[in-house]
């Protein structure tokens, strides 16, 4: 099974995006733990000039399979929704 990495906005006015292609679980996992692949967390420069031009985001796997994902990558996806939106609001970014 292959995953894709997507971008999500909390703004609803920008689309999500796919970030990588054809990535293995393992990958996945690895990029999604990264810091610097959220607004909350995200230290550098480059993200940080993207939350301030798009607001809150971050990146979650999905499986390139849609029959098949799994249980466990709708939770991270949500998860992280809330995370972002909780920070959004926190910021004012809304």
């Amino acid at each position: 099974m292959t995953y894709r990495i997507i971008r999500f906005y909390f703004r609803q006015d920008i689309p999500t995006r796919v970030i990588k292609q054809g990535v293995t679980l393992e990958e996945a996992r690895a990029h999604c733990r990264d810091p610097e692949t959220r607004s909350r967390t995200a230290t550098s420069e480059e993200a940080r000039a993207h939350t301030d031009e798009f607001g809150a985001w971050f990146d979650a796997r999905e499986s390139e399979q849609e029959e098949e994902e799994d249980e466990d990558d709708r939770g991270t996806i949500h998860q992280c929704l809330y995370n972002a939106c909780t920070e959004a609001l926190k910021r004012g970014r809304g």
